[in-house]
């Protein structure tokens, strides 16, 4: 699979992708999110989010995401 700048995603890659969250009562954004990729499944990418802050809850979160809502960071 290809990210949004077309570079191949493998499997341990670091990115930063983008996930529709509600953030009120009848609205939704995409966010920001830091991540590594666990694998794939179908047309989506598994990936577990990485927290930037120690303060963060550290429950291990897997999304879901296509592609186009991906871009890897530096190698």
């Amino acid at each position: 699979m290809k990210d949004f700048l077309n570079n191949e995603i493998n499997i341990n890659d670091e990115v930063i992708y983008l996930k529709l969250l509600q953030t009120g009562s009848s609205s939704k954004r995409k966010i920001m999110f830091k991540g590594r990729v666990l694998g794939f499944k179908g047309k989506k990418v598994k990936i577990e989010r990485l927290y930037t802050n120690e303060w963060e809850i550290k429950k291990q979160e897997i999304d879901e995401i296509f592609p186009k809502d991906i871009v890897i960071l530096k190698r």
